[in-house]
């Protein structure tokens, strides 16, 4: 297996710091068996359906932007569903699962929905009359080597379609005993670097699909200033890290400033990590990707990235 047949997928030893690898590992080392159950059970699915490389294919020489959709505390702060359900935006629309519901009943129709995450509570996010309505409508992108299989069959008994992938969790190019090149060979279903969440994962779908730029909305990888810590979502988890002690917990956290939104936000060890492996994908890119959250911890510089208010990105692309 070459290299190039991985192109665009940004292998994991390329965009990993040492902090992000020690993440990803210790996610791995306590998920991996649920991740395994759960291919286990869906496997006759992952081998009846579709395929993402043929997503990529659709798109192939199709121009056009994108929006990922993410579920950070910014999309509430700013109204950036009804800013987009009042734009008449026609390009292309990748959500996260936890904001399929919202959307819809904005009015806002995502052409493709996303989930990486393997704990079968995901499912609420697609057990709704509204997503019964529009599941035909939407193209959903699911990580073969961990979804939950209750996620699997309400997205079906919906009446939506299913494009599989394998997340990249070693070399497949290196590696030939890799994990990730041995389910690629068993399910026939291409392989993708999701980032360790949805909206990274939506984000390189977004990439490989041709999309130019690529704006992020509800992606904040991070807090804003004024949220209580102790409700964050690894608060928790910290706490267990460190034994309960105050010291050490207040170093999981890091205050910064956004110069281009003019706004100070928290970030944790878990987000950091997210958004350095962000960061280096859009580096490695040769797309634009704009950040319109208008806030969170995303913002350096580079060609490649910039940030811009919401409404100002859909001023100037309509499609």
């Amino acid at each position: 297996m070459s290299k190039e047949e991985v192109k665009g997928h940004f292998l994991p030893e390329e965009i990993l710091d040492e902090n992000a690898k020690a993440i990803s590992e210790h996610t791995f080392s306590y998920k991996s068996f649920l991740w395994m159950r759960n291919m286990a059970q869906n496997m006759q699915r992952i081998l009846e359906g579709h395929n993402l490389a043929e997503l990529i294919d659709e798109y192939l020489g199709k121009r056009g932007s994108a929006i990922i959709v993410g579920g950070g505390p910014s999309i509430e702060r700013h109204r950036h569903l009804d800013i987009l359900a009042e734009s008449g935006y026609e390009g292309t629309i990748l959500a996260c699962d936890k904001m399929l519901i919202p959307l819809l009943k904005k009015g806002v129709i995502p052409d493709i929905v996303g989930t990486v995450d393997g704990d079968p509570r995901i499912a609420k996010y697609y057990d709704d009359p509204i997503v019964d309505k529009y599941a035909s409508e939407i193209k959903a992108v699911f990580c073969a080597n961990s979804v939950s299989p209750e996620v699997v069959e309400r997205w079906i008994k919906a009446g939506g379609e299913i494009w599989w992938f394998i997340a990249i969790w070693d070399d497949p190019v290196k590696n030939v005993k890799s994990v990730t090149r041995l389910l690629h060979f068993m399910t026939g279903k291409m392989m993708c670097n999701v980032g360790g969440n949805i909206g990274t994962t939506l984000w390189n779908i977004a990439y490989m699909l041709g999309r130019n730029p690529i704006a992020l909305i509800g992606m904040d990888l991070g807090y804003p200033e004024d949220i209580d810590l102790t409700k964050t979502p690894y608060y928790d988890a910290w706490v267990k890290m460190t034994g309960g002690d105050p010291e050490a917990i207040a170093r999981c956290f890091r205050r910064g400033y956004n110069p281009h939104f003019k706004c100070y936000y928290y970030t944790d060890l878990m987000f950091d990590a997210y958004r350095r492996i962000l960061e280096e994908m859009i580096k490695h890119a040769s797309v634009k990707t704009i950040n319109c959250t208008e806030g969170g911890s995303l913002h350096f510089k580079h060609p490649n990235f910039k940030c811009m208010k919401l409404k100002t990105f859909l001023r100037r692309y309509k499609r």
